[in-house]
């Protein structure tokens, strides 16, 4: 999986963007943690707990959001929006 240039300069690869460009990269798409796990396992060893936490942060950020569905958390990209890209 490819790395960002920030991540590259400062030589540490930071499992939160991992995280949000899988997301980014299929915005039409919702994740539960182990199918975020399964999808960055050969990149990154990642603990569903170390997930939980990302996840949580990514959404207080506004970056991500999540839902119960079937009793099942699934999270998403959330798109911006509105003008310029930015949300309304």
């Amino acid at each position: 999986m490819p790395i960002s240039r920030d991540e590259f300069e400062r030589r540490e690869i930071d499992p939160h963007l991992a995280v949000l460009d899988l997301l980014r990269g299929k915005p039409n798409s919702a994740f539960t943690l182990e199918d975020i796990r399964s999808s960055l396992l050969r990149q990154r060893q990642l603990s569903i707990e170390v997930l939980k936490e990302i996840t949580r942060s990514l959404g207080e950020q506004g970056s991500i959001e999540s839902a119960d569905i079937g009793g099942e958390e699934y999270y998403i990209y959330r798109r911006p929006s509105g003008p310029g890209g930015r949300r309304g």
